[in-house]
């Protein structure tokens, strides 16, 4: 799976919930590690602007 596509199947798991994700979830659904996710983020943070907070409270 090449990097644009990753961003789109996290985009969509992350948007598609009214809760906040724990990144353990995600790796899960991508089948990845956590260094591979946090990339996503940052990624998604940095090039398309994408709103993504932490909520400590909720753990995702």
């Amino acid at each position: 799976m090449d990097s644009l596509q990753r961003i789109y199947k996290l985009h969509q798991a992350i948007f598609s919930r009214r809760h906040p994700v724990s990144c353990q979830t995600l790796q899960d659904e991508l089948e990845c590690s956590r260094a591979t996710v946090n990339r996503g983020i940052r990624d998604m943070r940095l090039f398309f602007n994408a709103p993504i907070d932490y909520s400590r409270e909720h753990n995702g």
